[in-house]
């Protein structure tokens, strides 16, 4: 009996310990940081075994008064919690990104918005998802963003918050991303009205670049249909990627990459951060065309961003 308290004793003062280092590795950090330092976070702060102490410690820094100190807490926090494969430290990281959607620094609210599209719907609490409901306004910074984040999440209860950005003098950019956000939640009015809009757009590099990644983000079935349409096409209207070349190229090979991460069984390899893997771009378009052809209906991927 003895012998396992003592073992009971001896793993407290360890976890102590521990959580004492992390505490003082961020501190010494974040004085660095406030000193002017650039220097990149530790990895023995994003390595470290001691997550939740790190999570509970950063909350303190968030709410400095130098946007530079609460700028590299949010990032820490996204960078941890991303990486964390414990269903409670992405939920309480997703818990201190949120809270990040009240700060007064505009880079600070895209830098959270971008870090919480990187987590799963799964990592969200309801109380996070309110937060990210009760944000959308006119008036709101990076609308457009804060848009597809509820439309991912699939906040159904702010449907009409949505609706009411697009009927506002609101940017294109935010009236555009409402309806994508609600066109990902399955509202088939909006799908309609994109479908519509598309059917006149001309087809071109812009197009591809501003447009395309949205199109995809909604991972709805007809826009999809859509899509195939540019990547079937032999209309050669976007610029090579070769800067020493003028020749117009198919921008079917660019809505190919944009859409092999998001179906299923795609035809053609894709690395971890979704870029395909492929040497000859001519014979992989050939071979998506044909995969296209032969399945009518496919699998698309809901889970992420």
């Amino acid at each position: 009996m003895r012998k396992i308290i003592y073992q009971l004793a001896l793993m407290t003062i360890v976890f102590q310990t521990q959580a004492q280092s992390i505490t003082k590795s961020l501190d010494q950090y974040m004085t660095q940081v406030r000193g002017g330092s650039y220097d990149p976070i530790p990895s023995k702060i994003l390595k470290t075994k001691e997550v939740a102490t790190l999570l509970t410690e950063l909350n303190r820094y968030q709410q400095d008064t130098v946007p530079k100190i609460r700028a590299k807490a949010y990032a820490i926090v996204k960078s941890v919690g991303q990486q964390s494969n414990q269903a409670s430290i992405r939920l309480q990281a997703v818990g201190l990104l949120t809270k990040g959607l009240q700060d007064k620094d505009s880079g600070i609210i895209d830098a959270v918005m971008e870090g919480l599209s990187g987590f799963a719907v799964q990592d969200f609490a309801a109380q996070d998802k309110e937060t990210i409901g009760q944000y959308i306004d006119s008036t709101a910074i990076h609308l457009d963003t804060a848009l597809k984040l509820a439309g991912w999440l699939q906040l159904s209860a702010y449907k009409s918050v949505i609706g009411q950005i697009i009927q506002s003098d609101a940017s294109f950019t935010d009236k555009w991303a409402a309806r994508l956000a609600l066109c990902r939640m399955g509202d088939q009015q909006s799908t309609a009205y994109l479908l519509t809009k598309l059917s006149r757009a001309p087809m071109d590099d812009d197009f591809v670049y501003d447009f395309v990644p949205g199109l995809v983000y909604t991972r709805n079935p007809e826009i999809f249909e859509y899509l195939e349409g540019i990547i079937q096409s032999d209309k050669a209207n976007c610029m090579s990627a070769d800067p020493d070349s003028n020749k117009k190229i198919l921008c079917g090979y660019r809505v190919m990459e944009y859409i092999a991460p998001v179906i299923i069984d795609f035809p053609l390899p894709v690395d971890e951060f979704g870029e395909l893997m492929v040497a000859d771009y001519e014979q992989s378009l050939q071979e998506v065309r044909a995969w296209l052809d032969q399945h009518d209906i496919y699998e698309i991927r809901k889970e992420g961003f």
